[in-house]
């Protein structure tokens, strides 16, 4: 048997993906794996997600299980298999949640403690660490990342993400592009995450936003 693989998955509205249908609870099998033509596909990594779907167009997510052939991407999480189970939805502030706390792990993981770092490039990650810290990254489907008080994601790039989680935290990006923003109590207690896409004119181009009860702000 093989390992089992819990990731994440979204679907359109109506629970269908690649003209699958899913349902909470039932085991789907294919006969091959192929991250690019076969299988069915999930990511381990929740904001690897968001690469693949808008969040506008009434997505759904879920948490699954799969095992069976895998065949892993080179560029992010994503991942095709041949034995898949739908666990539950989860809502997009569970999503967000989750993703922050998976991100912040792997921050913890390549920066070890590093201030400030850059990445470029399709898929690419600049994760930084520690208070007043700073994570960019550029390049289509981009994450950048930054954990600690004060600290500050930014990105450019088509579908990129920038996640900062920690007090007072703050993200920008370019057009296309979402901010996910965390908001702590002044007992540094977590109270919520939030995720915005920047269109221009809710969230505009380039500028800074910090979360203030739980409403995107522009930084002073």
């Amino acid at each position: 048997m093989s390992e089992k693989i819990i990731a994440y998955k979204a679907t359109d509205k109506n629970m269908m993906c690649r003209g699958k249908q899913y349902e909470v609870g039932k085991t789907y099998t294919e006969e091959k794996a192929d991250c690019c033509t076969a299988g069915m596909h999930a990511c381990e990594m929740p904001f690897d997600v968001l690469h693949y779907y808008n969040v506008s167009d009434g997505v759904r997510f879920f948490q699954v299980e799969c095992g069976g052939e895998v065949d892993k991407s080179d560029e992010d999480s994503k991942f095709a298999c041949t034995e898949l189970t739908v666990k539950g939805e989860l809502k997009l502030t569970d999503m967000l949640k989750i993703g922050v706390e998976a991100v912040m792990k792997r921050v913890k993981e390549k920066t070890a403690g590093a201030k400030e770092t850059a990445a470029s490039g399709n898929c690419s990650t600049g994760a930084a660490s520690g208070d007043c810290s700073t994570g960019a990254a550029s390049g289509d489907c981009s994450t950048g990342a930054a954990s600690g008080n004060c600290s500050s994601a930014e990105v450019s790039g088509k579908n990129s993400i920038a996640v900062a989680n920690g007090y007072n935290s703050n993200a920008r990006g370019s057009i296309g592009c979402y901010i996910v923003l965390t908001e702590y109590d002044d007992d540094g207690k977590f109270l919520l995450a939030k995720m915005a896409r920047v269109d221009g004119t809710v969230i505009k181009d380039g500028v800074w936003y910090t979360l203030k009860n739980g409403e995107f702000v522009e930084k002073n």
